[in-house]
């Protein structure tokens, strides 16, 4: 039997968040990437834009392989008025599976989203056309994508991550917004160092640069490529703006956490942390719109609370996957208040990896002042998570040994509260251990101890059991007296 090595913390009410811990979901910005130049007077931007999408559908076929491959693998056709100076290509988010054979990227979705925009200005002969990429990018996505064979800590033998979607990690877990925009924690050690914090960042860069690469990429191969009727070729030069930083998304995810209580706590206490003076005086200082908190549902299964802490600061909190909590700080730069100092542009790459652990900072701050005010708000006896009674039997059948093992050691948890160290039961014991649904019990002598007894988290499960097992008998009892013969004196 497969054993899940969880390196997901459990969440308390005394966690609190580490910027150096902190993962990135959606990030929007904006690349300028250049200017087309000495464009013959003969071409429109109609045609510059036209190479740089996706095939016609008179082309999508291995008979006009020579014509697609003129063609985009990134973008789809273009959009907007012919005739007018503007246009607009979105990333492709669906395969074109008749054009594998020509470039295997066809067969695959781009691990990126976002629009390229062409504008054209001047006239005569000093028209040009700008092109910027407004990029609406997932670091997380990214990395589920990329083949774990294929990592290694300290070198790529393959270069650079592909993006396009490759391998995706199978998981016991399932997502409850159906997105796959989560990183699962496979008991294999290429990727868990691929992921570790202290790698993060360099997954950052790698995604940014492969980006960057592949953007420009699209542009001087279209100024390199002959226009549709072979008048004249394009002058592509590339920009050094910086880019404009838009939406930041920084999260922290905990093991087992998303119980209804749970969620329900920290609803209240988001509604009771918008009044708070500090919250007032942050939005009194601004224009900004004073949505404070919402609770919403994004999907069927999952319900998302939110309170905006300051003006362009929103802190997210909602079952990731039926495993894990996520814990998100949303940033919007178009909202800050004027006395901010998180940053609105990046040089490059580089930059934009500098820019994101700023971010990461004022996340940990703003979060950790939540939870500093969940912490205030519940009893200090509130149990964070509270599974199902079911969901601990499942759990320890799946991970003991042997079915006989399971039902000795839930007989005995029910029957005593804990377990005892029992050779059979060894192996299944070191497991639950592991998997943290057991853990040793404390004597005062502190030695080591043959009793294990219920982690934190499943303890009310137990109780549960315990309960519902103790109420059964005692219904028995009074069945079995009620329907005893009288005795005959």
């Amino acid at each position: 039997m497969e054993k899940r090595n969880i390196i997901l913390p459990a969440f308390t009410l005394q966690t609190r968040v580490s910027a150096t811990k902190a993962k990135h979901d959606k990030i929007e910005f904006t690349m300028p990437l250049g200017t087309f130049r000495d464009i013959p007077a003969t071409i429109s931007i109609d045609e510059i834009a036209e190479p740089l999408g996706a095939p016609p559908n008179s082309d999508r076929s291995m008979s006009h392989a020579d014509t697609a491959s003129l063609y985009s693998v990134f973008f789809n056709r273009p959009t907007g008025a012919r005739q007018s100076n503007y246009r607009t290509l979105s990333v492709r988010q669906e395969p074109i599976s008749t054009l594998t054979e020509l470039d295997e990227r066809f067969s695959s979705i781009p691990l990126f989203s976002g629009a390229l925009n062409l504008l054209a200005r001047g006239v005569g002969t000093n028209r040009y056309v700008e092109a910027v990429y407004a990029a609406n990018v997932n670091p997380t996505r990214f990395v589920r994508h990329q083949n774990w064979n294929n990592i290694r800590r300290h070198s790529r033998p393959s270069g650079l991550p592909p993006l396009f979607r490759d391998t995706l990690l199978p998981s016991e877990e399932f997502s409850m917004d159906g997105s796959d925009n989560w990183l699962p924690d496979p008991a294999i050690g290429a990727w868990q160092a691929f992921v570790q914090p202290s790698q993060w960042p360099n997954r950052l860069m790698d995604y940014f640069n492969e980006l960057e690469t592949a953007m420009r990429g699209e542009m001087a191969r279209r100024g390199a490529i002959s226009s549709l009727d072979t008048t004249g070729t394009l002058r592509f030069v590339a920009s050094d703006a910086p880019w404009l930083i838009g939406k930041v998304e920084v999260y922290w995810e905990f093991r087992e956490a998303s119980s209804p209580e749970m969620l329900e706590a920290i609803d209240r206490a988001m509604i009771s942390y918008s009044t708070l003076p500090h919250t007032r005086q942050e939005f009194a200082r601004s224009h900004a719109r004073q949505s404070r908190r919402g609770r919403q549902r994004e999907s069927f299964n999952n319900v998302v609370l939110s309170v905006t802490s300051s003006p362009g600061v929103k802190i997210v909190i909602y079952p990731k996957t039926n495993e894990r909590l996520r814990m998100e700080v949303r940033f919007d730069t178009a909202d800050l208040a004027s006395r901010s100092s998180l940053p609105k542009t990046a040089s490059g790459a580089a930059g934009l990896v500098e820019a994101l652990q700023t971010f990461n900072e004022a996340a940990q701050e703003a979060l950790n002042a939540f939870l500093d005010h969940l912490e205030r708000q519940l009893n200090p006896g509130f149990i964070a998570w509270s599974p199902p009674p079911t969901d601990l039997l499942f759990r320890i059948v799946s991970r003991c040994h042997s079915r006989e093992a399971a039902r000795s050691i839930i007989n005995m948890l029910v029957t005593n509260g804990s377990v005892s160290r029992l050779k059979p039961l060894n192996p299944s014991i070191d497991a639950l251990v592991k998997s943290k649904i057991l853990e040793r019990a404390k004597n005062q002598q502190r030695n080591q101890s043959n009793t294990f007894v219920p982690s934190l988290t499943y303890q009310m499960a137990v109780q549960r059991l315990r309960e519902v097992v103790t109420t059964d008998v005692l219904i028995m009892e009074r069945r079995e007296r009620r329907a005893a013969p009288p005795v005959q004196n």
